[in-house]
């Protein structure tokens, strides 16, 4: 999605490569950033 304004992605896709682990706990940290930081944008 290059050239998309305001496009937000919070999932396992980000991550570059497979882990070997569950990623849930990183993508629930990942979520909860975004949505603080859209948050304070919003704020604004």
């Amino acid at each position: 999605m290059h050239g998309m304004a305001n496009l937000h992605v919070a999932d396992g896709s980000v991550f570059p490569t497979g882990g070997w682990t569950f990623p849930t706990f990183t993508i629930v940290a990942l979520s909860l950033r975004l949505a603080d930081r859209l948050q304070a944008l919003c704020a604004l």
